[in-house]
């Protein structure tokens, strides 16, 4: 199980940070949600396509 996850947009841009439970207070953030999988933090307002696929990496880290 995963605590937080930072996701980067190329080699070092940060694009989001995914935390299990907790809530962030961070500077320069575009979006925040929550789901079932955690609470999204985005630093650029995802279309529905990155989200998808930052879920998908974040099933990743979820045991079954």
């Amino acid at each position: 199980m995963y605590r937080t996850a930072v996701i980067y947009r190329g080699e070092t841009m940060i694009y989001a940070v995914v935390s299990r439970a907790d809530t962030i207070q961070l500077e320069k953030l575009k979006d925040e949600q929550k789901h079932s999988t955690g609470n999204y933090f985005f630093y650029q307002k995802p279309n529905e396509g990155a989200l998808r696929q930052i879920q998908d990496i974040i099933y990743g880290f979820i045991p079954l």
